[in-house]
């Protein structure tokens, strides 16, 4: 040992003292302070750096293994000899497990055991501060990782948890006893079996690195999903000695939608599961699922692209959080799908209510990219049944959303037994639809259009009617939803083009040239050569392409917008008109339309309804009506039915109008005798 070391002597007899000072001075590397009092001591300690302290137990003003605690308190890093009498073993055994570093007699004070036991108390003390310093290091990496760590030594079958382990289960860590019989207690009943074969195959000499994932029961009662990995070390016999690891969390991972945060399917089913229990036992636990689903959010990811559509998932996944209670469930089970478990909830009337409430938030406009929009749901919502299972309350709840679809969207709809049998029903409408289209039961009706500067019927839109001849007139709502669902839109989407060309013509013979608006649906724009059709038609009855106009709604436009914008442009070149329909109820702005090739923009009947008396309706319409016009486009309001409209509409410069208070859609023949009527009259208003 080079460097000179400081010793303290804290001895208060003086002869003891003065003996172990020569010893020391004999050394060329020692150095010593000597106190006769532990007060003395303690001012030399906090003068000098001292290494090494040889300690009377009995001082003056500290007595025993408390002189040892004093002294250790002062310096935790001193190495300590304790001078000890013969009768005083004990005591003396006991301060080395105290944190003394060895002890020596003061009857045996002889130079060599003196100043070996000195040198050996400070290289004790630095190898023990060392093992104190590297297991405070690991200490700390243990607690400084996201990971809980885990070190089984087999050959003493002593394992480790580290505090972060035990912690990721909801314990301090002194409430976990580190042994493998309380790890494997805790592993759900049915991970059990293929965590021990892993164990298993490592001590047997299998790979020697391991992955798993279990669930562990945490202390609040419910399991957590955690991967495990070990890996082992061998002796130099090849026989496993040690298998140790780390252990994550990945219960979020496992339970909770990536994207959104919310939990995901297989978590909803668990707490579905544990509703349904409880309601089996006690029918006052009632509770309320419900099914949502985006309207038209398909058009949003075609025409902005995923990344946007995810951002709007996302807004929506926050928004859903803040109209549930803590004790409710809001989980995300793919695409555009929310479902919702609402806990103490018994009568349609609160879910009622709830929803409303629900709309308000989630019906705010969305910002995504500069842009802004209008998100609706489909609800469906069932209630909790006795002895009902989660595969039969999730159908119901589907079944119930379904059929909020096949009304339109934009609504909640109550699960009823009878919605099984419309199902059923369908079904049977599709066949009946297949069968009425080669029975030619399908028929147009024509709904006039006013030119509100002339008060002349324009034109006409084709609306397609649908007359079976056991049920009678069944609404359009009804089956085009249905054929748009299924294979059945192309074929019917070409029969009203071919049948609306058809009765263009026919009008033309007569000597009448009136211009016709066909329909083409979402589904038929994406399923169909529209372009081609359009022109084959034209071609083939010879009618001025100014006479047609084709009509197309926002979801069409959204889509892909610059496929949409190459085949309306080819339509243009052919000649007809351009129109959009519904505006105003889809995701685009009015800025949106500078970028369409359209002539025409038709004002969805909804912005019509109460106006003039719905002052937020009525400045919708008036905001749409200046824009349009500057962009120079024409529209047309639909929905009419009352004077105060056609008032409103006119004041505010509006092109044309449809709608029951001019006439309602008729038949070919009904609609030609409609016009001749309606221009009598207004040449006769006019002569008088």
């Amino acid at each position: 040992m080079n460097e000179t070391l400081k010793v303290l002597i804290v001895e208060d007899n003086p002869v003891n003292a003065r003996l172990v000072g020569r010893i020391i001075e004999t050394a060329g590397d020692l150095t010593y302070f000597h106190a006769e009092t532990f007060a003395q001591a303690t001012e030399i300690l906090n003068r000098e750096s001292i290494d090494v302290v040889l300690l009377d137990l009995h001082l003056p003003d500290s007595d025993g293994l408390e002189t040892l605690t004093r002294m250790r308190a002062q310096n935790r890093q001193l190495a300590i000899v304790v001078l000890s009498g013969l009768a005083d073993e004990e005591v003396a055994v006991q301060a080395v497990k105290s944190g003394a570093q060895d002890y020596i007699f003061k009857d045996q004070l002889a130079a060599h055991s003196i100043l070996r036991s000195l040198r050996y108390a400070v290289e004790r003390n630095r190898i023990e501060e060392a093992l104190r310093a590297s297991e405070e290091r690991y200490a700390l990496a243990t607690r400084g990782v996201a990971d809980g760590v885990w070190d089984w030594n087999l050959e003493s079958n002593e394992l480790f948890l580290s505090d972060r382990w035990k912690a990721m289960i909801g314990y301090e860590p002194h409430e976990v006893r580190s042994h493998l019989d309380t790890w494997l207690e805790r592993i759900h009943p049915d991970d059990r079996g293929n965590f021990r074969r892993a164990l298993d195959e490592r001590m047997q000499g299998g790979d020697s690195n391991c992955m798993i994932e279990y669930r562990l029961l945490h202390r609040d009662g419910q399991y957590r999903w955690m991967m495990c990995r070990g890996a082992t070390r061998c002796d130099e016999r090849g026989m496993v000695t040690r298998i140790a690891g780390s252990q994550t969390d990945i219960t979020d991972l496992r339970l909770n939608d990536l994207l959104t945060g919310l939990p995901n399917r297989q978590l909803f089913y668990n707490r579905l599961s544990h509703a349904i229990t409880l309601h089996n036992v006690d029918r006052l636990k009632g509770f309320a699922v419900l099914w949502l689903n985006i309207d038209r959010f398909s058009a949003v990811n075609e025409s902005l692209g995923i990344a946007a559509g995810d951002r709007i998932l996302i807004k929506i996944a926050e928004r859903l959080r803040q109209v549930v209670w803590v004790s409710d469930t809001v989980a995300r089970i793919g695409g555009d799908e929310f479902l919702l478990l609402l806990e103490d909830v018994h009568a349609p009337e609160e879910l009622s209510s709830f929803y409303h409430q629900m709309q308000d938030i989630l019906e705010s406009p969305v910002s995504v990219e500069g842009r802004e929009f209008l998100i609706k749901f489909s609800v469906g919502a069932a209630f909790a049944e006795k002895d009902t299972t989660v595969p039969e309350l999730m159908q119901d709840v589907r079944t119930a959303m379904l059929r909020a679809k096949e009304l339109g969207g934009n609504r909640l709809e109550f699960f009823q037994r009878e919605m099984t049998q419309r199902a059923h029903r369908h079904i049977e409408l599709e066949t009946l639809l297949r069968k009425g289209l080669e029975r030619d039961e399908l028929q147009l009706f024509y709904q006039p259009k006013l030119c509100l500067q002339t008060n002349r019927i324009v034109g006409f839109e084709a609306l397609l009617r649908w007359f079976q001849p056991e049920q009678g007139l069944i609404p359009p709502d009804r089956f085009i939803p249905l054929a748009e669902q299924t294979d059945l839109i192309q074929p019917v989407g070409e029969w009203v083009v071919s049948t609306a060309f058809d009765q263009i013509r026919r009008w033309r013979l007569d000597g009448l040239e009136i211009p016709v608006a066909i329909n083409i649906s979402a589904r038929q724009f994406k399923v169909s050569d529209v372009h081609r059709l359009v022109k084959q038609y034209l071609e083939k009855t010879g009618i001025p392409a100014n006479l047609v106009e084709v009509e197309f709604t926002e979801s069409v436009a959204l889509s892909d917008l610059d496929k949409t914008v190459q085949a309306l442009t080819a339509l243009r070149e052919l000649g007809v008109t351009i129109a959009i329909d519904d505006f105003g109820t889809g995701y685009s702005s009015l800025t949106y339309l500078r970028k369409l090739p359209v002539d025409v923009v038709k004002i969805d009947r909804d912005f019509m309804r109460d106006i003039p008396d719905d002052e937020n309706n009525a400045a919708i319409v008036s905001a749409s009506l200046a824009m349009c016009h500057r962009l120079g486009l024409r529209i047309v309001a639909e929905g009419v039915e009352t004077a105060a409209q056609m008032r409103f509409l006119q004041n505010e410069r509006c092109d044309y109008a449809q709608g029951y208070f001019i006439a309602r859609p008729l038949p070919a023949d009904l609609a030609l005798q409609f016009l001749r009527e309606y221009d009598g009259k207004l040449q006769a208003s006019r002569v008088s």
